[in-house]
């Protein structure tokens, strides 16, 4: 869900071609991939 609204942001940036939404959405995206590798390699919280 969190990769598509970034993805989202990133084309809306693009289509009004704003360099800083383009940058924000880029980060975005990278950050949200990055947090779901994390958790696939780490696995699911135990409680």
């Amino acid at each position: 869900m969190l990769i598509a609204l970034a993805g989202s942001v990133t084309a809306v940036g693009a289509a009004l071609w704003l360099p800083w939404l383009i940058a924000a959405g880029v980060v975005f995206i990278l950050a949200s991939a990055a947090g779901l590798v994390f958790e696939y390699y780490i696995g699911p919280e135990k409680h």
